[in-house]
């Protein structure tokens, strides 16, 4: 195996591989040849059969024990030997820089898999890589816009694209909270004058109002230079509220760059748990995707009317966002959490 036409022979080993047997008897000669010595012809092995032999690899049962602790002095052991070899390969598949290396990062970063947690942030790093690898020049009359207009952006990963969107959510709270601003719309009314009840509308209607100023502010300006950007609620017939923004370069054939927005109303019963079990888990395991939970703070005096319970009491939105942020920081995924203030115009004093 340390011939360097490794890869052109690697189809007949991989299917010699399947015998088990074979495949134990090769890895274990490797670990008595020292520590972390792959031979250099695997390093030239392509993305996908690097992480089949990874895949082999963790199969030992070796590698569901913990790895030793080390001592002030210690020996070398097959068993450490073994993981020093499992953990190289990730890092011959990120040595590639592309965004193929990128996605098998990210599958083999399965909730069985062996250090899921770092597969995920080197997927992550490795993906950002590629990004700036296949970046292209700006040409001229883009630095031109660049240069005069300081709104205009340019982006080259999806913690880039959230970084606008995040810009984005801003002017839209603007567009809610100026005079005769657009929050009222997020309210309904059981007469049509008067001091008469009032109560939010459904989440869905929350995320189809911010779904508009989103497109108007990222699609109607065209901020983002050097990608088309597409504003989308995917989940509109089945009633979800997520809306999800995609950055895509036409001269390249590479999965667009994501942004998901988890909305909810500030009343929803979820909200301790949605950004992990619905954002999270549902969309940001997927390369290139980066998340945003986005609550609506609604409660205040005008709210008045049976037809939805308000929220609990001292449950302002400053302790909703410091929630949602404390949440978002235990992930290991790209992913920030922003609250609109929703209340009527003329409630928004504090």
């Amino acid at each position: 195996m340390s011939y360097t036409d490794l890869p052109e022979s690697w189809p007949h080993i991989r299917r010699a591989f399947d015998d088990p047997e074979l495949c134990r008897a090769v890895i274990d000669r490797l670990i008595t040849a020292g520590p972390d010595r792959w031979p250099a012809g695997v390093a030239e092995l392509d993305e996908a059969d690097l992480a089949d032999l990874y895949e082999r690899l963790c199969k030992r049962e070796e590698l569901s024990r913990s790895r030793p602790e080390h001592g002030v002095a210690y020996r070398i052991t097959p068993e450490e030997t073994l993981h020093d070899l499992a953990d190289a390969l990730p890092q011959r598949i990120a040595d590639k820089k592309t965004p193929q290396a990128a996605d098998h990062l990210n599958r083999l970063a399965t909730p069985t898999s062996h250090h899921p947690a770092w597969l995920r942030r080197l997927a992550r790093h490795t993906a950002r890589q590629a990004a700036q690898q296949q970046s292209q020049p700006l040409p001229p009359h883009h630095l031109q816009k660049l240069a005069t207009d300081h709104s205009l952006r340019v982006i080259t990963d999806e913690t880039q694209l959230l970084d606008v969107v995040m810009e984005a959510l801003d002017r839209v709270q603007e567009a809610l909270s100026a005079p005769n601003g657009m929050a009222i719309l997020l309210w309904n009314r059981s007469a049509a004058t008067g001091s008469s009840a009032m109560w939010p509308t459904w989440e869905d209607d929350f995320s189809d109002l911010v779904m508009g100023l989103l497109k108007i502010h990222l699609n109607g300006r065209r901020i983002i230079l050097n990608r088309e950007v597409q504003v989308d609620r995917p989940g509109v017939q089945g009633g979800r509220t997520d809306i999800h923004i995609q950055a895509a370069d036409p001269s390249q054939d590479a999965e667009p760059f994501t942004v998901v927005i988890e909305a909810n109303g500030c009343w929803n019963r979820s909200l301790p748990t949605a950004l992990a079990e619905q954002l999270v888990t549902r969309y940001l395991r997927r390369p290139r995707t980066a998340g945003n939970v986005l609550v609506g703070s609604f409660d205040c005096d005008q709210w008045r009317s049976d037809q939805r319970p308000r929220c609990s009491p001292g449950h302002t939105q400053q302790q909703i966002e410091h929630k949602q942020q404390e949440l978002a920081a235990q992930q290991d995924a790209v992913v920030r959490a922003r609250v609109l203030d929703c209340r009527p115009p003329g409630a928004q004093t504090d």
